[in-house]
């Protein structure tokens, strides 16, 4: 017999899930803003 999840357990995932999604956003933004600053520096 399936159980099925309560609102507030499928609430709290959705935005642990936001969240780790943002987190990876950011840094993704960020990595790519020194990488693009290195490479301003470097004269490439």
């Amino acid at each position: 017999m399936k159980r099925h999840e309560s609102p507030v357990s499928s609430a709290a995932a959705a935005s642990v899930i936001a969240m780790l999604a943002f987190a990876v956003w950011s840094g993704l933004a960020e990595f790519s803003a020194q990488f693009s600053g290195a490479a301003a520096l470097l004269g490439t």
